[in-house]
C-alpha cells in the first residue's frame, strides 16, 4: 500500500511519527521515499497565477474577443479564467516545461510562459495582457 504525506508542519511530522511507529509495533517493515520537490508553486503563487487568469480572461472580454477569436476559430466559446487555463495557459506550459498540472512548474518558469502569452498575442492579436501579479502588485518589483 502506498502512502503519501506532506511533512511541512510540526503536526504532520508528529503524525507520520506515530504512523511509523505504529505500523512497526504491529510487526510491519515500513519503507519510506523521501522527495523534496524544486521549487514547486507556493501558496502565494498560485493565487498570482489564479489573479492573473481572472484579469487576461478580462482583458480580453472587454477587447470583445472570445476563444474562438483567440485560439479555436470553430466553436464560439467566453474567455473565463478556467478557459484561459485550460486552452491558452497550459497548452503553452506544456510545450514549454513538458509539465501539464500547474502544480509542476518552478517557480520562475510561471513568468516565463506569461511572458510568452503576453508577447504572442500583443503581435497576434493586439491585446494588451496585464503583467504577471506579484506581491506587491500587478506586474510591480
Amino acid at each position: 500500500m502506498t502512502q503519501y504525506w506532506s511533512l511541512d508542519t510540526a503536526e504532520k511530522r508528529r503524525h507520520f511519527d506515530e504512523h511509523v511507529a505504529m505500523l512497526l509495533l504491529a510487526g510491519k517493515k515500513p519503507i519510506v521515499k523521501f522527495e523534496a520537490p524544486e521549487s514547486t508553486r507556493s501558496h502565494a503563487q498560485n493565487s498570482a497565477m489564479w489573479l492573473w487568469f481572472e484579469m487576461c480572461a478580462k482583458a480580453f472580454q472587454d477587447a470583445g474577443i472570445d476563444l474562438r477569436a483567440a485560439i479555436r476559430e470553430d466553436v464560439e466559446m467566453p474567455v473565463t479564467k478556467n478557459s484561459f487555463k485550460e486552452y491558452i495557459w497550459v497548452p503553452l506550459q506544456k510545450i514549454m516545461t513538458g509539465k501539464r498540472s500547474t502544480t509542476e512548474p518552478s517557480t520562475t518558469e510561471y513568468p516565463e510562459i506569461s511572458e510568452t502569452i503576453i508577447r504572442h498575442f500583443a503581435q497576434a492579436k493586439g491585446i494588451t495582457l496585464p503583467a504577471w501579479p506579484t506581491r506587491y502588485g500587478p506586474g510591480e518589483e
